[in-house]
């Protein structure tokens, strides 16, 4: 692994991994991605939180980059499973009204030119 100081050390990408072998790892917030939009993703993440999220390291294959490294309070990594469950008919009601809502509010607000 390259360490590095700063998220700028950092490449502008990752690939030369095939499908198959793309993974992104985390143990105890320590983050290892050779996907390229995870890799993207943690490097926003330490753009604009510096504080809390930071690129620790990268590794080559043939001197392209393949792998990045990243660290982070594991109290800020999470996956969901992307599922919901379905909305009842009153749940869907309630988010029609208060869409509605905040629309007039919007347009009124816009009205006055604010």
């Amino acid at each position: 692994m390259i360490k590095v100081k700063e998220p700028k050390e950092m490449p502008e990408a990752i690939g030369g991994v095939t499908a198959e072998e793309r993974e992104t790892i985390i143990r105890k917030a320590h983050i290892c991605t050779t996907d390229c939009v995870e890799y993207r993703r943690l490097m926003r993440l330490c753009e604009k939180s510096p504080e809390c999220w930071k690129a620790i390291g990268y590794e080559t294959n043939g001197g392209q980059p393949q792998a990045a490294y990243f660290e982070a309070p594991a109290r800020l990594v999470r996956y969901g499973s992307g599922k919901t469950a379905p909305l009842t008919a009153e749940q869907r009601a309630e988010r029609v009204k208060r869409l509605q809502e905040c629309t007039a509010a919007k347009k009124t607000r816009e009205g006055k030119g604010e």
